[in-house]
């Protein structure tokens, strides 16, 4: 059946409804999908009023027909089977109950009577009600969900329990997405490995000495002092690492910010391996938004393992207690009490269980405090992280939207972290007619700091410890790692702040030749101290 450009192809006879089917299907391919399954939603195509059998054989057929592809009882059946299955709670079916009995399953052509029947049933009250229920079964788990921080808090809790147990071996590694240098297997490798070793170091009881496994000090032998070991060998030395201790640990945060699907494999493959290789009680934990590449990459692991999934209520309630906690400090502090009660209550409820946009809201009130000023920003907060960020991208002053894309584009895709002063230099880079990239020194920030109020909240600054270091040295990124993926989605509306990955590639390749031919000019390379 052609719909506009689609072609659509009928089930078979008997399986119009294939809940049934669907649910055969996933328990062939994951032994725990009635486990895994958070919802099953089954959509009808509306009710049919009773049908008598005709005279004639035409009526007949006609009635055995619509009986034989009925979806209602299939429905009913599998309705019945749900404790038994134990999946109550998780299935939903909608099915037009009322103005779709003329419509048959190939009159396409009445698509408005379709529509205003299906407008007609949302407006239900129980079918509202079976949303929002559905709608509370969906953990966001996008970016912003505050995985990293549930990560830092199971790292805390391990590191106390080791300590007051006196045995186990942690290690933990963050795929951060604003150092691109760091997101390889050989430095996560690396990594573990000079943890693992810090721990056993103080395995002795001599206090002048340090103690070290006979298998590094093997590989060590083997390559000092200018050869890189193999990944095999490191594999090994890891392996007889932790099997020096009952039981061990490992944390990787955020397997989702790594830049390539190939990477995200390796990784767990790697970490699948030393499940089933190390022969001591080891437990890894690894954080992520379920992407599908990368819940099909785990779902294939041939390891024991769980999913588990965030639950938005308990994430609520952790933003609830983190506002509470920021109202004892200034400026909210000043705030009446319950001008602070509305602001908790309302940031959470609209949070969704995504830390990142209710600390995005608390911060834009902060400059605010008479009531109708914070009531007026309260009853506008914008719906979602990415319409947080486009927000902050229309505020930009139309005389600093070229700064603030260049800026933007070079943080998005450096492999390496930028300085304050490197993006003065960057902000000075125009397009011309012709769509043509050239330096121009006269647009340079003197105070890079300036830089920092144009793009307030999509940026932030790294502080050095030392107070003698330049603080112009001090590394920038993006403030988190939804601000990347935001700016390469097809939600920004402005296309300037557009990031297409070949457009920007294209745009560095054309932004370091015109630095370098800017800076070709003889006279240039006397009078510039920017060199």
């Amino acid at each position: 059946m052609p719909i506009g450009s689609h072609h659509y192809v009928d089930g078979a006879t008997g399986l119009n409804n294939p809940v049934e089917v669907a649910l055969e299907e996933a328990r062939s391919i994951w032994s725990d999908a009635l486990i895994r399954l958070e919802s099953i939603i089954s959509i009808g195509t509306g009710l049919k009023n009773p049908q008598a059998f005709g005279d004639d054989m035409i009526g007949i057929l006609k009635t055995l027909k619509v009986i034989s592809t009925d979806t209602e009882k299939t429905h009913q059946r599998f309705l019945r089977s749900l404790g038994d299955l134990g999946i109550n709670g998780r299935y939903f079916r909608y099915n037009i109950d009322k103005g779709l009995e003329d419509v048959s399953l190939d009159d396409h052509g009445k698509i408005g009577i379709i529509e205003a029947a299906t407008q007609a049933y949302l407006g239900l009250l129980e079918v509202q009600s079976s949303i929002e229920s559905l709608a509370s079964l969906l953990p966001p788990n996008g970016a912003g969900s505050g995985k990293t921080v549930l990560a830092s808090n199971i790292v805390e809790k391990l590191e106390s329990t080791i300590r007051e147990d006196k045995s186990g071996l942690l290690a933990y590694f963050y795929l951060s997405f604003q150092n691109k240098s760091v997101q390889s297997l050989r430095i996560l490798k690396t990594s573990i490995l000079i943890q693992l070793l810090s721990r056993l170091a103080n395995k002795t009881t001599r206090k002048d000495f340090f103690y070290l496994p006979s298998s590094f000090r093997r590989l060590y032998k083997t390559y000092h002092p200018s050869l890189l070991p193999k990944e095999g060998d490191i594999d090994m030395v890891l392996k007889d690492i932790l099997e020096e201790e009952e039981r061990g640990f490992i944390v990787v945060d955020a397997l989702d910010e790594c830049d390539s699907l190939h990477h995200r494999i390796e990784v767990l493959e790697f970490l699948s391996w030393l499940i089933a290789e190390v022969k001591c009680d080891l437990r890894i934990l690894v954080t992520s938004r379920p992407e599908h590449g990368i819940v099909n990459a785990m779902t294939e692991l041939k390891v024991p393992k769980c999913f588990v999934p965030f639950d938005t209520d308990s994430v609520n309630q952790d933003i609830h207690a983190h506002l509470v906690g920021l109202m004892c400090r200034a400026p909210y502090s000043r705030w009446a009490k319950s001008i602070q009660n509305e602001v908790i209550t309302q940031i959470t409820a609209e949070s969704d269980g995504v830390f990142r946009w209710a600390d995005l809201q608390i911060q834009s009130l902060e400059k605010f405090s008479r009531k109708p000023d914070i009531r007026r920003v309260l009853a506008r907060l914008p719906k979602g992280l990415n319409q947080t960020y486009e927000r902050m991208l229309d505020t930009i002053d139309e005389d600093y939207v070229q700064d603030a894309s260049a800026v933007l584009r070079w943080l998005c895709y450096s492999r390496l972290p930028l300085t304050l002063k490197q993006l003065a230099e960057i902000a000075a880079f125009r397009r011309s007619t012709g769509n043509q990239v050239v330096f121009d020194p006269e647009y340079r920030f003197e105070d890079p700091s300036e830089i920092l109020a144009i793009l307030t909240g999509l940026i932030t600054v790294l502080e050095h410890n030392e107070p003698h270091e330049d603080p112009q040295d001090n590394m920038v990124i993006l403030s988190h790692f939804s601000v990347s993926q935001y700016l390469k989605s097809r939600d920004v509306t402005r296309p300037e702040f557009q990031m297409i990955d070949h457009d920007s590639a294209w745009f560095m390749v054309q932004s370091s030749l015109a630095y370098l031919g800017h800076y070709d000019n003889p006279l240039e390379r006397l009078t510039s101290s920017k060199i």
